[in-house]
């Protein structure tokens, strides 16, 4: 499942980046120019137009831009998100997913089921 998932992300980037006319690696890109490249497709993600257009929450966000950099560290470049050696993600970053965790609607929380039901049901059956 997740490598479904991360498929159908980098896909969804290479797309990003051609309609950019960028290459999809990064290569030839300033580190300020990969940033903003990718906290454009952060932006993108997150309005639902990479998906089934619905807005997502900052999560998913998170996880696509993870995702991205991730495929990059392993094929040998920089993490774009992060200051070479740093721990934290760089000011731009968390900026941003700060700001969409904020504006993420608060949890709606679910009625579980009362026990008395289940032991009808175990009952019954």
């Amino acid at each position: 499942m997740d490598d479904e998932v991360q498929r159908t992300g980098w896909n969804n980037w290479a797309t990003y980046a051609s309609g950019c006319g960028i290459n999809p690696w990064l290569r030839t890109q300033s580190k300020s120019r990969k940033q903003a490249y990718l906290l454009a497709f952060a932006a993108r993600v997150q309005t639902g137009i990479f998906g089934r257009a619905v807005q997502v929450g900052h999560q998913s966000v998170e996880k696509a831009l993870r995702h991205k950099a991730q495929t990059l560290v392993l094929a040998g470049l920089d993490d774009p998100r992060q200051s070479h050696g740093a721990s934290e993600l760089d000011l731009p970053f968390c900026h941003l997913l700060a700001s969409y965790k904020t504006k993420d609607p608060a949890p709606q929380p679910q009625v579980a089921l009362p026990v008395s039901v289940v032991d009808y049901a175990g009952a019954y059956y």
